[in-house]
């Protein structure tokens, strides 16, 4: 089952069109990670998948319903860490966990021991005291707290120190594994990313240049050496005599078969890293494999 399913959406802010046809799907039990630079429409998607941002066309699906706008009510099932957020700071930690349990009707504390054992957050104090860091971290618990089928994070580890960011994205893992929770994980940190992500999407200017299982797209993606005796079918850099490179993002295996079929002999493959992936789908000149058509 996809616990997310998005087709065709559109978003506008007056002549502006934030989201042009984005559509993509999130399989019961996975992590999404949705890649691209600040104001790609990263957010934009999320607040509207919560309902809590109107469309303009498409549709957006969750647990197999239609969402609408203003309506909330499935987000009884989702934990959230917005990219900015406001908490109580006259509430203790303890207090604020208390609160949104109620809101749920569950007993959150022993939801909590996992991660309190691992941060062990001041929970004791008053969330006027906490740093950034802190706080974001305590939006994390409220997050986690209720035990949600579906983890939104949008950008969540801004704020946090390298090693409170490693154990948190390892325990975002184990939790998957242990409760197979649906994660749908925006971020422009490559890195992070690509530790925690099984499928992932870019978007590049309100729309999806790329998407799909991680390490397909990683093994599908490389560098080419070959030798041409006659005509070269593809926009290859020339190394030597009849030789060249060519570098194949997310189609390298249509990319050697059609040198094949010239009667080209390939010489060596070699892989990308995940960063140059990226940066190649940022280059303006870019489009999708889909939309090219090779």
């Amino acid at each position: 089952m996809n616990v997310i399913e998005i087709e065709g959406l559109l978003k506008r802010f007056g002549k502006k069109e934030a989201l042009r046809g984005v559509s993509l799907s999130v399989p019961e039990g996975h992590i999404y990670g949705f890649l691209g630079p600040n104001g790609a429409g990263k957010t934009t998607t999320i607040k509207i998948l919560l309902g809590l941002l109107k469309k303009d066309e498409g549709s957006v699906k969750l647990f197999g319903e239609e969402v609408k706008f203003p309506d909330t009510g499935k987000n009884g099932r989702i934990g959230f860490v917005p990219e900015t957020f406001s908490l109580y700071g006259y509430m203790e930690g303890w207090e604020i966990l208390r609160f949104n349990g109620a809101l749920y009707g569950k007993n959150v504390m022993r939801n909590i021991e996992k991660l309190q054992r691992i941060f062990n957050l001041p929970l004791g104090d008053k969330i006027s005291v906490y740093s950034m860091g802190m706080k974001k971290l305590l939006s994390f618990y409220i997050a986690f707290s209720t035990e949600p089928d579906l983890l939104v994070l949008d950008e969540p580890t801004d704020g946090l120190d390298p090693l409170v960011r490693k154990k948190l994205l390892s325990f975002i893992v184990d939790y998957v594994a242990e409760r197979g929770t649906t994660v749908f994980f925006s971020s422009h940190v490559l890195s992070e990313v690509e530790k925690v992500a099984d499928t992932i999407g870019i978007l590049k200017e309100g729309r999806i240049v790329l998407q799909g299982d991680l390490d397909l797209i990683k093994e599908n993606s490389g560098e080419i050496t070959f030798r041409a005796d006659k005509n070269v079918p593809v926009s290859a850099e020339p190394i030597e005599n009849g030789i060249y490179r060519y570098v194949a993002f997310g189609n390298k295996d249509k990319i050697i078969e059609k040198l094949k079929r010239s009667g080209c002999t390939i010489l060596s493959e070699e892989p990308v890293p995940f960063e140059e992936i990226f940066m190649h789908c940022m280059e303006e000149k870019y489009e999708s494999t889909a939309q090219k058509g090779i």
